[in-house]
């Protein structure tokens, strides 16, 4: 970000939020990144992401890690996704087809 002339705490800030492995206390961090109106949410797992997909149905959710998102409803299509949820697709091959290059 400090390349394109962004500095941190004057133009962003970063609030990290960790479950520290214990799935169930997902839907806490999340409630509490829309209470503090964050403008994106990254998350790094499926499961993050169906549970910040629950919490607000506004904030832009980045997935780092998505696995078949059209089947999970996150995705209309991985050549148009539509939607909120943007991200990182892992293993494009067992999908059985051929992408342009744009995953959801």
């Amino acid at each position: 970000m400090q390349e394109f002339g962004y500095v941190q705490g004057r133009d962003y800030i970063i609030e990290d939020r960790y479950a520290d492995g214990e799935l169930a206390r997902l839907p806490a961090l999340f409630q509490e990144l829309v209470r503090i109106k964050s403008d994106v949410i990254v998350t790094g797992t499926t499961v993050g992401i169906l549970d910040a997909t629950r919490t607000t149905g506004t904030i832009p959710i980045v997935g780092a890690s998505l696995t078949d998102p059209v089947s999970f409803g996150l995705a209309v299509s991985l050549a148009q996704p539509g939607g909120q949820v943007t991200g990182i697709l892992g293993n494009v091959r067992q999908f059985g087809r051929k992408t342009d290059g744009t995953c959801a």
